[in-house]
Parts: structure tokens; C-alpha cells; sequence
């Protein structure tokens, strides 16, 4: 491993590249709009308050563990109150929907493949390469509604497999989450 030295550098330059850098920002534009906050703009105020992160002491003794912004914040901010670390297989399955790149529809849903009437599929990563199939459906809502309660079901599970690794806000957020949709951007009948 790594000494945590480097690893804090490595950390902190990728945040800033993530969010400023033109070129990340054009191969990844979910990043688009995403800032780092005065604390941890400044790689030695950084190096300071990433200790005041959720899972911290875990990271910094562990391997396979990520930075999320998206579960405790808007999705868009790297600060303290908005970030946690979280073990990269929970992160993963937060983060992917099981969909192509720049899909319009909602996470977890792609078009089927059915010949005479169109359908829509429901499936989930839990790590690359693994997707779970969930089920065919006449409705990208019923699609949704089967891949979130399919999601939630997921996370609870490895919620439980880190149990005793993850601090109680990171456990009772987890056990709260929702897939989000929004049921009027996808140009579809519902």
C-alpha cells in the first residue's frame, strides 16, 4: 500500500482534476458543474479536514475504499459535511444505473428488445462487470419501480457486509436511500 502521504495527494488531485480539469471534464461530464470546497481546495487545508470525513480512519488503514460526494450531499460539492468514504463496492452500486453512457432514461432502465410491442428492462450493477437482470416491463416506471426496490434491497445487503466498518450516519443514510427519478424528462408513456 501506499504511503498515506501519497495516497492524500493522489486523492486530492483527482478531486481538483475532476472538477477543473477541461479535459476530465469532456471524457466524464457527469462532472460538469461538480466544485471542491474551500477546505479542501488547498492541498494542505486538505490534508487537514479529509480526517474530519466520515470512514476516514478506515481509508487511511484500508484498501478499496472511495470518496463519495453523492450520498450525503447534492451530488455536485467535495467538502467534509458532504463527502464520506465509502468501500468501492457500495460506492459502484450507488453510482451505477446499469444503462448506457448518456442514456435518456432513468437509471437502472434501457430499452428492451421486444419485437412487436416495446418494452423496457430493469437491471442493476453490483461491481463491473456483474449486472443483475431484474426483470422486462410494459413501462419505464415499472422499470424503475422494480430496479429501485431491487437497489435498495442491494445496498441494504452490503450495507450489512461492512457493517461493522461504516460510522452510524453512513449506516442509517445507506438504509435510507432512494434511487432518484424524475417521472417528466424522458419522453416516454408512463
Amino acid at each position: 500500500m501506499l504511503s498515506i502521504e501519497k495516497r492524500l495527494k493522489n486523492l486530492h488531485g483527482s478531486l481538483i482534476r475532476r472538477c477543473y480539469d477541461k479535459g476530465t471534464l469532456k471524457k466524464n461530464p457527469n462532472y460538469n458543474g461538480c466544485v471542491v470546497s474551500e477546505d479542501f481546495l488547498d492541498y494542505e487545508k486538505f490534508k487537514d479536514n479529509i480526517k474530519n470525513v466520515r470512514n476516514y480512519e478506515v481509508w487511511e488503514t484500508s484498501e478499496g475504499w472511495q470518496l463519495d460526494k453523492d450520498l450525503f450531499g447534492n451530488g455536485k460539492i467535495y467538502s467534509i459535511s458532504s463527502c464520506c468514504f465509502l468501500p468501492k463496492k457500495i460506492n459502484i452500486t450507488i453510482q451505477s444505473g446499469g444503462q448506457k453512457k448518456y442514456s435518456s432514461l432513468p437509471n437502472g432502465v434501457v430499452e428492451g428488445k421486444g419485437k412487436k410491442n416495446k418494452t423496457y428492462t430493469a437491471q442493476c450493477y453490483c461491481d463491473k462487470p456483474n449486472t443483475r437482470y431484474i426483470g422486462s416491463f410494459n413501462t419505464v416506471r415499472e422499470a424503475f419501480d422494480a430496479y429501485s426496490s431491487t437497489k435498495k434491497r442491494l445496498i441494504a445487503k452490503l450495507t450489512c457486509d461492512f457493517f461493522v466498518l461504516l460510522d452510524d450516519e453512513t449506516i442509517d443514510k445507506l438504509l435510507e436511500y432512494e434511487p432518484a427519478y424524475d417521472y417528466g424528462n424522458y419522453g416516454v408513456e408512463y
